[in-house]
Order: structure tokens, then C-alpha cells, then sequence
């Protein structure tokens, strides 16, 4: 999971996820993976116990804001899909959340 942020957000241009993640960031504190850790096992833990660790994904609440303590939440994939669905319309249009 925290790779697979790292990875998103350091894409390269040309790449499958340069032009979703090309503004987007990740905060100094999590990009030592123990600080990612610490601050979201537990919240993590309790939603793999209640949804099962295959339908644990991490989310951005603001979808155009930076992966940082505030702006992420676990999801199911399908409550993460519908909102994926939502966030390319936004997109198209710009950021509402400015």
C-alpha cells in the first residue's frame, strides 16, 4: 500500500498514472514508511477486521488534495470505484475543493 503511493505519486510522465497523480503528493512525515505505519495501523487493522484485508484499499478523501493524515481513509474497492467514477468527472471540470 505505502509503495504503491510512493509509486503513483513519483510517476513519470508517459506513465499510466502521470496524469492522475502528477500534482499529487505525499506528505514529508510518510515518506519514511515507518510514520506511515504508526499513524494508520490502527485504523487499518480495525477495517481489515471488518471488511477482510482484500477489500481494504486506502483512499484520498479530497481527491485532488496530497496523501497526508487528514486526507486519507480506508474503503472497501467498491465504495473506492464509485468514488474513482466521480473524481474523473471532477477532474474534467476542475477542482471543486479549491
Amino acid at each position: 500500500m505505502w509503495a504503491g503511493i510512493i509509486d503513483r505519486c513519483n510517476a513519470k510522465e508517459g506513465t499510466k498514472n502521470y496524469k492522475w497523480y502528477k500534482d499529487i503528493k505525499v506528505s514529508d512525515r510518510w515518506k519514511k514508511f515507518e510514520n506511515f505505519r504508526d499513524d494508520l495501523l490502527k485504523v487499518y487493522n480495525s477495517h481489515v477486521e471488518k471488511h477482510g484485508i482484500k477489500n481494504t484499499t486506502i483512499d484520498r478523501i479530497n481527491p485532488f488534495g496530497d496523501y497526508e493524515p487528514k486526507n486519507v481513509r480506508f474503503a472497501t474497492p467498491k465504495e473506492q470505484a464509485k468514488l474513482e467514477q466521480t473524481r474523473r468527472i471532477l477532474a474534467e471540470g476542475g477542482n471543486p475543493f479549491e
